[in-house]
């Protein structure tokens, strides 16, 4: 997984962050409404800690999605074999906020 944050400044985060096919994120948790863009990619699979079901969702390119926080601990592989890049604009309830701890 490779992540690079483009922007932070008070309660705004722009992140950029990609994964290779069959790449992973950490675990982790979603404290934050966020719009994510995916730029390339097809399909990653939710993996969930607490016996939720594994959730695939499909995107195309260029689709934006508005995101609310989730207290789920979850990671996102990419399930396809393809590379997989979004931009994401987390919206932080205070400055300093690290949006999806681990």
């Amino acid at each position: 997984m490779s992540e690079r944050c483009l922007f932070r400044f008070g309660f705004i985060w722009i992140r950029q962050m990609s994964l290779l096919p069959g790449e992973a994120t950490p675990w982790h948790y979603d404290l934050c409404h966020r719009i994510t863009v995916v730029f390339q990619g097809h399909t990653l699979a939710i993996e969930y800690d607490d016996r939720m079901p594994t959730k695939n969702v499909t995107y195309k390119p260029v689709q934006i999605d508005w995101d609310k926080p989730s207290d789920h601990l979850h990671r996102a592989v990419n399930s396809s074999s393809e590379f997989y890049e979004e931009l994401t604009i987390f919206f932080l309830d205070r400055p300093g906020l690290n949006p999806q701890p681990r």
